[in-house]
């Protein structure tokens, strides 16, 4: 019997765990982490970088992203905004990433998650959603 294991693609429900991976001067303890899940492959102007770079990936993998303050709108793009909430993203970082789980979106989180995009993020980002 052999189990499928899914992967990062369109409309799975992706749930990671983030962390700013970068030791800044005069601190030894690692930053900890958050989590963070979202519906991949929804946002109006087509995959994000990071989208991309999470596209093909399993639940248990774990790789870097090395971020610069000018890069973050474009890099995250439609997902800055619930990135900036739930990660205190300070540049330039870092980004470790770890697939925690991969599955199909419900009929309601895919809802939800494009009327959330609809309403901006409600945050305080500048990312110019509106927010």
């Amino acid at each position: 019997m052999t189990s499928m294991t899914s992967t990062v693609g369109p409309m799975q429900k992706v749930s990671l765990s983030l962390r700013d991976a970068s030791t800044p001067p005069g601190t030894s303890a690692p930053a900890p982490s958050s989590n963070f899940d979202f519906i991949y492959g929804i946002g109006a102007e087509g995959m994000s970088a990071f989208e991309q770079a999470l596209l093909g990936k399993v639940a248990g993998d774990v790789f870097t992203l090395r971020i610069e303050k000018h890069a973050l709108p474009d890099f995250f793009e439609h997902l800055l905004c619930p990135l900036m909430e739930a990660l205190s993203i300070t540049t330039p970082m870092d980004l470790e990433v770890r697939v925690d789980a991969v599955s199909p979106a419900t009929d309601r989180e895919m809802i939800r998650a494009l009327a959330e995009k609809i309403g901006g993020c409600a945050g305080d980002c500048d990312c110019g959603c509106g927010c």
